[in-house]
């Protein structure tokens, strides 16, 4: 098994290295999968550090928990430093979602690695995600930046992994692939008006509403969502539907532990979908907008930006097959 690449450039050449420390050889940025548990003494040298504390993000009312936890140490065993970086790249776990957790001391890889130096990699819950587990594999990947010598790929997999993490409902799936922007031509859809924050409970204007109309001529169903960005907000969650579409057939969306917020945030399918005839304008209301899981927790979206992207069925654009992930940015007012 190949079990790291480097790309080692001199005088702007590159240069394969005969095998050393067990590796078939090195080659120009290439990327690979290493065992690197089995190997703490590679180039970028991974070692198992979990010590079995259960990993936390838990709302209070008085105040939230949080407990993050060191799961492994990366080591810098090239001739110069590195600018390291450390991300989550699977969980296997009983609830799916790869967003549960997350590296919560990027801080501490803003600098460079010196040579033999070492430095933990931790990790915390997202908040964007609700799970537990007691037995989860992690699969991180870490890459490593600097000259003449970068290390790309290198991953370890941290077994027995416990969490108990507050946040959204886990979702449906990852978030949608090359989503295709509203205004494309292709796109027989568009967002009518002003997009408007309104008030939910507690008078708080948590709740976006935006005319949605299907400028074709053939209806088309909205299937899910996925929230790609908020400039106010973690989650939308309330007591009651988070998407209400009212059309020639309403659609409907209610998750209980809300839905998340971000690039990495799941989507989600809706309970009822939403048909939305050709010509037709269709109100979309989603809320509430919070900081946190409770209701006193709500934020103010006037003046607010999100981006949303629907799953659509019936559009017909060339080379894409249905659901189609439509995005469009709305600046609320």
């Amino acid at each position: 098994m190949r079990s790291l690449g480097l790309a080692l450039i001199v005088l702007g050449a590159a240069v394969l290295v005969a095998p050393t420390l067990g590796f078939d050889s090195i080659d120009a940025e290439r990327r690979v999968s290493a065992d690197a548990a089995a190997n703490p003494n590679a180039q970028l040298g991974l070692q198992q550090a979990y010590d079995g504390t259960q990993i936390q993000y838990v709302d209070g009312i008085f105040g939230d928990t949080v407990v993050n936890a060191t799961v492994a140490n990366v080591t810098n065993r090239v001739g110069n430093p590195l600018t390291v970086d450390a991300r989550v790249a699977s969980i296997d776990w009983s609830g799916g979602s790869d967003a549960v957790l997350e590296v919560s001391n990027d801080g501490d890889f803003s600098g460079q690695l010196a040579t033999n130096g070492t430095v933990p990699i931790r990790l915390g819950c997202s908040q964007q995600v609700s799970g537990t587990a007691t037995d989860a594999t992690v699969g991180i990947t870490v890459d490593g930046s600097g000259d003449p010598v970068s290390v790309q790929g290198a991953t370890i997999a941290v077994q027995n992994v416990a969490f108990n993490c507050d946040g959204a409902g886990a979702g449906d799936g990852d978030p949608p692939d090359d989503p295709i922007p509203i205004t494309d031509p292709r796109i027989d859809l568009q967002v009518v008006g002003q997009p408007a924050a309104t008030q939910g409970f507690f008078g708080a204007n948590s709740v976006v509403t935006y005319d949605l109309e299907n400028t074709g001529d053939d209806p088309v169903a909205v299937t899910g969502i996925h929230i790609a960005d908020a400039s106010a907000g973690s989650r939308v969650r309330r007591g009651g539907d988070e998407l209400t579409i009212p059309a020639s057939s309403t659609g409907n969306l209610d998750q209980t532990d809300g839905l998340s917020i971000g690039a990495n945030a799941p989507q989600y399918d809706l309970d009822q979908n939403a048909t939305i005839a050709g010509g037709q304008t269709a109100g979309v209301e989603l809320g509430q907008f919070r900081a946190g899981s409770y209701f006193w927790q709500q934020v103010d979206m006037r003046g607010e930006s999100v981006t949303v992207v629907l799953m659509v069925e019936g559009l017909n654009v060339s080379g894409r097959e249905d659901p189609v992930p439509v995005e469009m940015t709305l600046s609320v007012q």
